[in-house]
């Protein structure tokens, strides 16, 4: 009996404590389940606390959605602009990329210059205009000063009902600032986007991929380097830079390339920028771009001197407006050469019967270029170890070297040794093979302390004339001048490379010279 009742008392007990347990676990998932929902609220975050743009650029503002999909911005100064948006995270993600344009945000009354990053709209986010405010008589770029801004997720009429989170976009004026001269290797430009130039074309990657010069060959890539702020607003592509807006009125921003002292006035000769033989490479974020453009046309002609203008006259709306803050018209320019495609051999005329005979020279032609040295037999009498050829590239002070197997060559042949650039000869040498003699193990036919005079055959080409002093913006914005560099494009072009770097961004390493600009580098046919 007592152990009956004792069973009967432990099973009671264990149902009891069952039952508690199921009820605890019960009560803990509804505690639970609430906290989680009350931590579920929809808000929406502005990651910057502040930034400062150039009056006339875009400005681009980070929008973070939690648990919504819809968020609503606002940018306000005074009674200067006022504009209040509605953001839709298309792809869920919880991001959007707002931007404004502040040289249009008062002109155009539909859009208050409001858009998407590139990313966002790929992403399918979308931005609608509520509200829009200015002033009646404004027609002019947002003036220099500091907008609030602030994001929530729900409206009370025309304004936000609850300003989740707040940050200050600060305006200066912008400037034009300089100009510099490039040149790259002749090739087929590949990148699909500008995004992909800039991501591939960095400034350390531009050091390593074009050579600051004022002298560039014939077919090769000009690259003319504006650096300015305060106009990204109105310029994304190069058809911004032909003194047209998007309304075609005269926006005041143009890149003028010309021929300097032309015969006739008529016959001047200018870069068509609408021409896809050129590119325009936008980096906004370090305020500087760069047009790309082939010399391999009629319009550039060897043993011309060109100049290359960027301004930004009274006409232009930041000018135009008389604000305080901004100067007048302003301009950079420089000036440069086109000179011919050419290359000589260093050479006393003998080449070595060994197995590593050494050919060097200079060339006009870009660094990074491929090259192609070719050595062929000019007797009567063929042998089978010639012709024989190797292809080389162009070093940044614009020298080559390469070597060829010579050893099977008969002792006194004739030979004709040329350099070789996309199948046509742009310089060559003759000379004879000359048996090697025990203690000229080494020797090759470009040894620098040789007394013997070159016998080289260079490619006729008349004088290249001096680029003019290059004028340079005052501080007030007049013309001075500056002395344009006149040394030859190798050593020049390797001591500039070195010493300094072009504006475009440190944004990330460049590939290999051969890579950037040719990636569709034409190659040297080997004979």
């Amino acid at each position: 009996m007592g152990r009956t009742m004792t069973a009967e008392h432990t099973t009671t007990q264990a149902v009891g404590l069952a039952v508690l347990l199921v009820l605890s676990v019960v009560a803990g998932s509804v505690v639970l389940t609430g906290v989680v929902g009350a931590d579920e609220h929809e808000s929406a975050e502005l990651p910057q606390d502040s930034l400062t743009e150039q009056r006339g650029d875009v400005v681009t503002i980070d929008v973070e959605l939690n648990n919504t999909t819809t968020a609503y911005v606002s940018m306000t100064r005074e009674d200067r602009y006022g504009v209040l948006v509605e953001v839709v995270d298309g792809d869920e993600d919880g991001y959007v990329g707002l931007t404004v344009n502040t040289h249009y945000a008062r002109i155009n009354d539909e859009t208050a210059g409001v858009g998407l990053t590139d990313e966002s709209e790929a992403a399918g986010d979308e931005v609608t205009v509520v509200d829009v405010t200015t002033p009646s008589d404004a027609q002019s770029p947002l003036p220099v000063g500091t907008y609030d801004v602030a994001v929530g997720t729900e409206l009370d009429g025309d304004e936000l009902a609850d300003e989740q989170d707040t940050m200050e976009v600060t305006l200066e004026a912008g400037s034009i600032d300089g100009m510099r001269i490039w040149t790259a290797p002749y090739g087929l430009l590949s990148f699909d986007t500008r995004e992909e130039f800039v991501e591939e074309v960095g400034q350390s990657g531009l050091e390593s991929s074009v050579t600051e010069t004022d002298r560039i060959a014939a077919g090769d890539y000009l690259v003319v380097q504006v650096d300015a702020s305060g106009i990204y607003g109105q310029v994304s592509t190069r058809h911004d830079l032909m003194g047209v807006d998007e309304f075609g009125e005269d926006s005041g921003l143009s890149l003028d390339i010309y021929e300097v002292n032309p015969e006739t006035s008529e016959e001047v000769r200018r870069v068509d920028l609408s021409s896809r033989d050129n590119v325009l490479v936008v980096d906004e974020s370090n305020d500087t771009m760069f047009l790309v453009v082939n010399t391999n046309t009629d319009t550039f002609v060897p043993n011309t001197a060109y100049e290359a203008t960027f301004q930004r006259n009274e006409t232009n709306a930041l000018v135009a407006d008389s604000d305080p803050d901004e100067e007048d018209g302003e301009s950079v320019s420089q000036t440069f050469a086109i000179v011919d495609r050419d290359a000589t051999l260093q050479t006393d005329g003998t080449f070595s019967q060994s197995a590593n005979t050494t050919l060097r020279g200079t060339t006009s032609v870009a660094p990074g270029s491929r090259l192609t040295l070719e050595l062929n037999s000019t007797n009567e009498t063929e042998t089978d170890a010639l012709p024989t050829s190797q292809t080389v590239t162009v070093a940044d002070d614009g020298t080559f070297d390469g070597s060829l197997d010579l050893s099977d060559v008969p002792n006194g042949t004739n030979v004709t040794a040329s350099v070789v650039w996309n199948d046509e000869v742009i310089g060559n040498a003759t000379g004879v093979v000359t048996q090697l003699v025990e203690d000229d193990a080494e020797t090759t036919t470009s040894d620098s302390e040789s007394t013997a005079e070159p016998t080289t055959t260079e490619s006729a080409s008349t004088p290249t004339p001096e680029p003019t002093p290059a004028p340079t913006t005052t501080s007030d914005g007049a013309m001075g001048t500056g002395e344009a560099g006149g040394e030859e494009t190798g050593t020049a072009a390797a001591t500039q490379t070195q010493s300094q770097s072009p504006g475009f961004g440190l944004v990330s390493a460049l590939v290999a010279l051969v890579v950037l600009l040719g990636a569709a580098v034409l190659a040297s046919r080997v004979r």
